[in-house]
């Protein structure tokens, strides 16, 4: 029997709505950095994780490496009262830029990344040159490094003694709304 339902049959989603119906349902469009956030219990969370296990203070480097569209570097050097300037770090080669219909298109950029900033730190400080960080955030970025270990490598060799490199890492297929099986066998077939 035919339906206009798409959903998956059981168990039932709470709710599955196209980007087409945003107009005709009047749906609210989250703008600027809200638009990107898991929300406040989420960063609340996060900050707490931070404070514990990254031990950050207000006269450390950090360097960010993650999303830079949520502005979450911005809210950690707020939220520690950090004196310098957090570096924020694009985690791969690819950049997503948006369109006009709130589309995110990915842009492959070469010679930027973390992977590469990374590796031309650590050959500076082979020959006794380049800075170092007391704290690196790796954020949600380990899906788009092409070399994590060798990365890894040069972020303990750009370390300033007793520094911390902090991992968190959740998990790309995390989303509001299920994976139908099928599209996922399609998608794994390509």
């Amino acid at each position: 029997m035919a339906s206009a339902y798409l959903g998956p049959e059981s168990p039932r989603p709470l709710a599955v709505i196209s980007e087409s119906y945003r107009g005709q349902y009047r749906l609210p469009e989250l703008g600027g950095e809200d638009r990107l956030s898991l929300g406040p219990e989420y960063e609340e969370q996060l900050f707490s994780l931070l404070h514990k296990y990254l031990e950050l203070g207000t006269t450390d480097t950090l360097c960010y490496i993650g999303d830079t569209r949520d502005g979450l570097a911005a809210r950690i050097e707020k939220r520690f009262c950090m004196m310098e300037p957090v570096r924020t770090l694009v985690p791969g080669h690819f950049h997503y830029a948006e369109t006009g219909e709130h589309k995110m298109v990915p842009i492959r950029i070469s010679h930027v990344g973390a992977e590469e900033f990374f590796r031309n730190l650590a050959r500076e400080r082979e020959v006794g040159g380049g800075e170092t960080f007391d704290k690196v955030l790796l954020h949600d970025a380990c899906r788009y490094l092409t070399q994590p270990a060798e990365l890894y490598a040069n972020i303990t060799r750009c370390l300033s003694p007793g520094g911390t490199l902090l991992i968190v890492h959740r998990p790309a297929h995390l989303t509001t709304l299920p994976f139908f099986r099928d599209a996922q066998h399609r998608y794994a077939g390509w």
